[in-house]
């Protein structure tokens, strides 16, 4: 306890630093600080429960990884031509006055089409899942029997997969055409058929996430949401730019807030017996935990790969190339407290393949790519906006708040992600893309023609 107050002062005081300078509740590097802030906080609160025990080894790799991960982010600011930071200046630049053109475009979208394709592969979909699984013992059972079954695993029925793929990807392409109609369209009977007719695809989305069960999917859309609804809301004119940011974070603290009901919810319709409490503090705070213990009694041999790029290694097995991977599955950690309060989780954190692969090396290496990745893919957001790369940024940001929790970037190398990105562009390029030409890239300004004191004096 005496490291873990301290840590998250300071893990703190980074995030105030961040967002100084750049204004920003999504930009990578605050989503990767507002990770460990939270499962910090978690491991504090659970003090006695866990009867929590910290070492310093631990306490040194994570703020490693947080030093990787801003060198990482920082080396795209320096190298990208655009400053990279928002101000009022250029959040005004970006907002709807800019719109004019791309309204014609929104008008464009295949509405009809988009809800009839939804419509018929949601059939598709029930009727596979009844197909493996009935419908005996009500809604709890059939759920849990969904989760028990091939269909949950990734690597299982594949046809069932592309469905459900193609189905949540509509949703999120859905989920954009909807905030443009919300922010752009005027208000009138045409505005609302739009807005229920855009809102049944994503209706249909929701529900088959909910039946696979994996609450994964249903994070990943709601963080997509999220952080889209952000690069909307916030570039919106008829406020200044501190007022929206304001908005964003109350808003944002009661959305998590129902979306920690909803995922407990869920959880409970899967036949879990935790309660909220346990249910949060488990899911959010035990694999930093779990990465605490495990770092300590580490001792190698290290597996130089395998484990971070495990789910890659099995892409090959799939063309006839196998590796011998040396990597163990971890075991489930069961530990009961004096207090009765019985911890039990099997996930070790983001840092764990990293520090098994070459150490804290590993770590400086993998969070220092990770920390690139994204800073160059929010970049990309200011350059062009209401565009494909918002859609991108918004998709794929999801490891950025699993870090803490478990390893969501290098694990998603496989051929599950390469579907998933193929459908996103193509629902993207039937619906939006093919009428794009019209929309004129937004001028970026170079850093010499930036003035060091105008920067100062925007920032503070």
């Amino acid at each position: 306890m005496d490291m873990i107050i301290p840590s998250i002062i300071v893990v703190i005081a980074i995030m105030i630093l961040n967002f100084n300078h750049q204004r920003d509740f999504i930009a990578p590097t605050f989503l990767m600080l507002v990770s460990f802030l939270l499962a910090l906080v978690l491991i504090a609160l659970n003090v006695t429960n866990w009867e929590i025990e910290i070492n310093q080894l631990f306490i040194v790799v994570v703020f490693v990884a947080m030093a990787s991960f801003v060198t990482g982010s920082y080396y795209i600011r320096l190298k990208k031509t655009n400053y990279g930071m928002i101000t009022d200046k250029s959040h005004y630049f970006e907002s709807k006055r800019s719109f004019n053109k791309y309204a014609l475009v929104m008008r464009k979208y295949p509405l009809i089409s988009i809800c009839i394709l939804s419509f018929l592969l949601f059939i598709v979909f029930i009727l596979m899942i009844l197909k493996e699984v009935g419908t005996a013992g009500g809604i709890s059972a059939t759920l849990r029997r969904i989760y028990d079954s091939r269909l949950a695993s990734e690597g299982g029925h594949f046809l069932f997969h592309q469905v459900e793929k193609i189905i949540i990807e509509i949703g999120y392409i859905n989920f954009f055409h909807l905030m443009n109609v919300c922010f752009f369209m005027r208000k009138g009977s045409k505005k609302k058929r739009h807005i229920i007719l855009t809102l049944l695809p994503i209706a249909l989305s929701g529900i088959c996430v909910i039946i696979s069960t994996d609450r994964n999917i249903i994070l990943r859309f709601f963080i997509y949401a999220l952080i889209l609804w952000i690069l909307y809301f916030q570039r919106s004119p008829r406020r200044r730019l501190s007022r929206s940011n304001r908005i964003i974070l109350g808003s944002t603290i009661v959305i998590a807030i129902l979306m920690m009901f909803a995922f407990f919810i869920l959880g409970k319709m899967k036949q879990y017996t935790s309660n909220l409490e346990r249910m949060i503090g488990i899911y959010g705070g035990s694999g930093l935990y779990n990465f605490n213990t495990w770092v300590e009694s580490f001792n190698g041999p290290n597996t130089f790969g395998y484990a971070t790029f495990k789910a890659l290694l099995n892409v090959f097995s799939v063309f006839g190339i196998s590796f011998n991977n040396p990597v163990e599955e971890l075991p489930m950690v069961v530990h009961g407290s004096k207090n009765g309060y019985v911890f039990a989780s099997n996930i070790y954190s983001g840092l764990q393949p990293f520090y098994q692969d070459f150490g804290i090396v590993g770590v400086v290496i993998f969070v220092f790519i990770m920390g690139v990745f994204f800073e160059y893919l929010y970049q990309k957001t200011h350059e062009k906006s209401y565009s494909l790369n918002w859609i991108i940024y918004a998709s794929f940001a999801y490891p950025l708040i699993f870090m803490s929790i478990a390893e969501q970037f290098y694990a998603r190398l496989h051929l599950g992600l390469v579907y998933e990105i193929f459908y996103l562009l193509l629902i993207y390029y039937l619906t939006y893309g093919r009428h794009m030409k019209h929309i004129k890239k937004r001028k970026v300004v170079k850093k010499s023609e930036i003035e060091v004191v105008s920067i100062w004096k925007e920032l503070f």
